[in-house]
């Protein structure tokens, strides 16, 4: 069953590309690609933040750190939302998690699928970014209940950590 064993065979595994949104990997592989990050930090091109995301950017540039750096599509950018407050149940069948990046959230507010009302006090929808994220996984629970998907299948019964 999906979860219980991990994702190419333990291998470190960055599913946004180099972006520490959702990762997986053995005891072994967090050991060594915690070193390998650590040590990637002087090498992040001047000019750029020093992060973990910059490290595994670094690592990633590099190729040749053994950690697999997914391409696909199975972190979700911003809200699934196909319309305003219309979860796009299809596409998160194939979706193991959704990251709420600020960038994400801005362009939900632009294109008017930003889950809450924008306010003056916060126009980029950032401040209630945690909020507007619990309305989008209430909508998902109402309209995905009967298409329980890999990562996000927990989504469909609240828990006390997400009621």
């Amino acid at each position: 069953e999906f979860g219980l064993e991990l994702p190419n065979e333990g291998t470190f595994t960055a599913f946004q590309r180099h972006i520490p949104a959702l990762m997986s990997g053995s005891q072994d592989e967090w050991n060594r690609v915690s070193k390998l990050v650590i040590d990637a930090i002087p090498r992040i091109k001047e000019g750029e933040v020093m992060s973990d995301m910059h490290a595994l950017m670094t690592l990633r540039n590099e190729d040749n750190s053994g950690v697999i750096f997914d391409e696909g599509e199975r972190v979700n950018k911003g809200f699934l939302y196909e319309a305003p407050r219309k979860v796009n149940c299809e596409k998160a069948k194939n979706i193991y998690a959704v990251h709420m990046a600020h960038s994400q959230v801005h362009a939900a507010v632009d294109s008017g699928l930003y889950p809450l009302e924008v306010t003056e006090s916060d126009p980029m929808g950032t401040t209630r970014r945690a909020e507007a994220s619990k309305v989008f996984l209430d909508d998902f629970r109402a309209q995905c209940d009967g298409d329980k998907t890999h990562f996000l299948r927990f989504l469909a019964e609240p828990s006390d950590s997400l009621a």
